[in-house]
């Protein structure tokens, strides 16, 4: 385990499994929040890592995931996790794309 970033009290840790070595290894991101529960950052790890202003979007949005209406809306299929460019959309979607980027 491995913290990447912190904001507003909430921490990003990345964990990575690897099974065969042939394979890429299981990309997984943790969130602790500042009440010390966890949950889940639904980001697509194999291909991307989200950036520290990618977790604090993240935040600031309310910390969608996959099903997030905005994604939903364009018919994206749902399998996919998160990255970047959905960050954008959900929060054009929100109307609050100019006060979070």
């Amino acid at each position: 385990m491995k913290e990447l970033y912190n904001y507003k009290g909430y921490s990003l840790y990345l964990f990575e499994e690897v099974g065969d070595p042939e394979d890429a290894p299981d990309i997984y991101y943790e969130v602790i929040m500042p009440n010390g529960d966890t949950g889940c950052m639904d980001w697509s790890g194999w291909y991307s890592k989200p950036s520290k202003k990618d977790f604090e979007m993240w935040i600031e949005l309310g910390m969608p995931d996959r099903y997030h209406p905005a994604l939903q809306a364009e018919g994206r299929f749902v399998f996919t996790p998160i990255d970047a460019d959905d960050l954008i959309k959900i929060a054009k979607y929100l109307d609050v794309f100019e006060n979070i980027w």
